[in-house]
């Protein structure tokens, strides 16, 4: 697995490139900036909207699938199983068994090993996407 890359490191790598920089910003700044704009983000995403990301590194957009699981590969609700006593799992009854996803099209992209890219969401925005989709539910979304 690769190396994570986090806030620090990025702050790290700010301060290398940019030393000779008449705005430079505190760990505190740049961290605040760096979440406002990933704040920023998830607002135009949840509209429906592409974003277009510089230098040729593809574009985010939340794509909307039906859920097409096996058996196997359905999340168990042990509450429910624990009173039947059988196995139950979890059906998206409230988005018509969609589920939501960001995803990032990197097909275009002219980064070399483009492959060994990951971009993972946070919890927070995968619980405001969920809740984004049940009051939601009739909007558009790009369906892959």
């Amino acid at each position: 697995m690769g190396k994570i890359i986090g806030l620090p490191e990025m702050y790290k790598q700010y301060k290398k490139d940019y030393t000779e920089s008449p705005y430079e910003l505190t760990q505190l700044q740049f961290n605040t900036l760096i979440k406002d704009l990933a704040m920023e983000m998830q607002e135009v995403l949840l509209l429906g909207k592409e974003i277009k990301l510089p230098m040729g590194l593809g574009k985010f957009l939340i794509s909307r699938n039906r859920f097409k699981g096996s058996k196997k590969n359905s999340i168990i609700d042990w509450k429910r199983t624990k009173i039947v006593g059988k196995k139950i799992t979890f059906h998206n009854i409230h988005s018509n068994d969609y589920v939501m996803r960001l995803k990032w099209c990197k097909y275009k992209s002219v980064v070399k090993n483009k492959s060994y890219y990951k971009c993972q969401t946070m919890r927070t925005f995968r619980a405001k996407m969920a809740s984004y989709m049940k009051v939601h539910s009739a909007m558009v979304y790009i369906v892959t």
